[in-house]
């Protein structure tokens, strides 16, 4: 579950109205922002793979909350409908990032707001360094398994891919979840072990033995500083009325 206080803060105040969460997963950050607005009117999470919106079916039991499957890249809704959309530490899976964001300014009322939450590479902890090794590791097994996902952004490259489109930036912050992760000696070894099983997949593989090792070091350096979300860079943008 998120924290991000910082988040928070800026959203305790807004109506929400009609919100869509894109790439909602198993609706975690879907789940937060209900609870961070002041008030919404309706929300919706979207992801492609159904076996995340079942998991997300059991977090999010609201009669207000809608769980679709989709193609961020292609979203199948009219233009100018959602009051609030949402992207949460999504990006990174997208060959074309900007044509997620072009969709989501589409459907995305004049006025309406458009919220990236994204994690960025730089300042980290050690406990922090130890999360981004292993989503590096994570990233680098996907794209040899044939699934796109690239390395962590850095928060400039987060900020340039909002450049040209129809929204004026109003807020960009950083927000932070300090809880550990992995908080318990069960939690610990589960992660390990889904860890060592991922790995199991590319015995064989040109880059197994590589894979192994690193998820070695990653168990390491979990065990000995901890293992904490990296910040995340947060742009709040208002979409304007050109083009209507």
């Amino acid at each position: 579950m998120y924290q991000l206080p910082e988040l928070k803060e800026n959203l305790k105040n807004r109506n929400a109205g009609h919100l869509l969460d894109i790439a909602t997963g198993e609706g975690d950050f879907l789940a937060f922002l209900l609870n961070a607005f002041a008030l919404y009117e309706s929300g919706t999470g979207l992801d492609i793979n159904p076996a995340n919106l079942k998991v997300a079916e059991e977090k999010l039991s609201n009669p207000a909350v809608t769980l679709v499957e989709g193609n961020a890249e292609k979203l199948d809704f009219d233009g100018e409908y959602f009051d609030t959309v949402s992207i949460s530490n999504s990006l990174h899976h997208f060959p074309n990032p900007r044509l997620v964001l072009k969709e989501m300014t589409r459907i995305l009322a004049p006025g309406g707001l458009l919220l990236i939450s994204e994690l960025v590479c730089e300042d980290l902890t050690p406990a922090q360094e130890s999360h981004l090794s292993y989503h590096h590791l994570k990233a680098d097994m996907d794209m040899a398994a044939g699934h796109f996902h690239r390395h962590t952004f850095t928060r400039d490259e987060v900020v340039n891919l909002v450049e040209g489109l129809p929204m004026v930036v109003d807020k960009v912050f950083l927000a932070f979840d300090n809880e550990p992760m992995l908080n318990s000696s069960e939690r610990m070894w589960r992660f390990f072990r889904m860890l060592d099983e991922r790995v199991n997949e590319f015995t064989g593989h040109d880059r197994g033995k590589e894979f192994e090792e690193r998820a070695e070091t990653v168990k390491e350096n979990i065990s000995t500083h901890g293992f904490v979300r990296p910040p995340q860079v947060c742009i709040m943008g208002l979409k304007s009325g050109f083009g209507r």
